[in-house]
């Protein structure tokens, strides 16, 4: 199961842009729903394979709550939130809903597909199979040509093996090319090489008083990407859609103020009416549906999955995110010192790429389409199996089923 798993999200990323629309959106449905039933078969198993640590275990706390909060908030949206709020020029249309909802749903498949690669052993085989580094070789090579969205996550993966396997830092430059053309994936690609580079001050930085140092990192990051975004848009002439992010970000915010930071809950529009009158590409916008509802308000996302997040779920669903992306930092700080040389660059390569996507998620619809969120889910899923696979070792266990 877990070796076909692995082996279906692989293909569906490569063969993604290729497939009819309703082909690409039934196959992530497929995939999302495997995760769930499959987690839910094999709950017991995965709950003491998540369980190796108390950093995993901590890990696995906050996604159920953070599926909890956010499945309550799924059935406070069939409550029309935005006219309870008195929020005007905020539509509302409770079909979209499990639209919404799906970005939060989708974060089953990392939990699967991290469980799966672990038990799936690639990483050895990686070390140790050459054919395996060959057909690696072949990918980078065949799929720099293409270079789709959906297909970056797994080539810059695939560029982490073998800069691992060489242990090559440099081979990480390539990664700029992937994308050079979006404000998001310049600050991605620096955001990475900085953390490769600097990997040693980085962790001796953060392996005193962690937490603190993580969330102030992490607040002055954050802003920090928000405004390099907006200036990098100057520069950026190929990339449309940094033109109108900031007023869109900023009628989200003034949103979210009306409802006391409680969030405008799922099915609600990204953005209030007469935003159409300020944004230069409107009608990306204004598509018309029944009964004149502007459907595009429903469908166009807002530019920042982690904005995103905070505007559906207020405060409490957008603090648990962030949460989320510090726990997943404290393992990796925890991990790093408790493992060999050879492990250790594995870890430390991973998590630089799950930077990077951490970074245009931020500042793109990155768990709103499947083109980004393919590439977010894989380097979640990566780092979450090497977490995996180092901790079973440092408890002499392996695999439960190694294929």
């Amino acid at each position: 199961m877990e070796k076909v798993f692995v082996t279906s999200y692989i293909i569906y990323i490569c063969a993604f842009s290729f497939l009819p629309k309703s082909v690409q959106t039934a196959g992530f449905l497929l995939l999302l729903f495997v995760s769930i039933y499959y987690v839910w078969l094999n709950r017991n198993k995965m709950a003491k394979t998540y369980s190796m640590d108390d950093e995993t275990r901590k890990l696995k706390r906050l996604f159920k709550l953070f599926i909890s909060v956010s499945t309550f908030y799924l059935l406070l949206s069939f409550v029309n939130l935005p006219q309870l709020w008195g929020i005007e020029g905020l539509y509302y249309d409770v079909s979209y809903a499990p639209r919404h909802f799906f970005i939060v749903a989708e974060l089953f498949i990392p939990i699967l597909l991290g469980y799966a690669i672990y038990q799936f052993n690639l990483f050895e085989k990686i070390k140790k199979n050459v054919k395996v580094m060959l057909l690696i070789w072949l990918y980078v090579i065949l799929f720099f040509a293409v270079n789709d969205l959906c297909v970056k996550g797994l080539l810059l993966i695939m560029l982490t093996f073998i800069a691992w396997k060489l242990s090559r830092k440099w081979i990480m430059f390539l990664a700029f090319f992937i994308n050079y053309e979006q404000s998001a994936y310049i600050l991605g690609f620096g955001a990475m090489m900085f953390f490769l580079f600097f990997e040693k001050v980085i962790i001796s930085f953060l392996s005193k008083n962690t937490t603190r140092k993580i969330i102030l990192i992490m607040s002055v990051a954050i802003i920090g990407i928000f405004l390099l975004s907006g200036i990098l848009m100057i520069y950026v002439e190929n990339d449309p859609n940094s033109i109108w992010r900031l007023k869109v970000w900023l009628n989200e915010i003034e949103s979210l103020t009306e409802t006391y930071f409680t969030g405008v809950g799922f099915g609600s529009a990204y953005v209030t009416e007469d935003i159409l009158e300020q944004v230069n590409n409107s009608n990306m916008y204004s598509h018309s549906g029944k009964g004149g509802t502007e459907v595009g308000l429903f469908i166009v996302a807002n530019h920042s999955s982690l904005l995103n997040m905070f505007y559906r779920m207020g405060v409490l669903g957008g603090l648990l995110f962030v949460g989320l992306n510090v726990q997943i930092i404290r393992m990796v700080i925890k991990l790093y010192n408790q493992t060999d040389q050879q492990m250790r660059n594995l870890l430390w390569r991973l998590f630089s790429v799950w930077i990077y996507e951490t970074v245009v998620i931020f500042l793109n619809p990155g768990l709103e389409m499947m083109q980004f969120a393919l590439s977010y889910i894989l380097s979640v899923s990566m780092l979450l199996a090497v977490v995996l696979e180092i901790q079973s070792v440092q408890r002499g266990l392996t695999p439960i089923n190694p294929q």
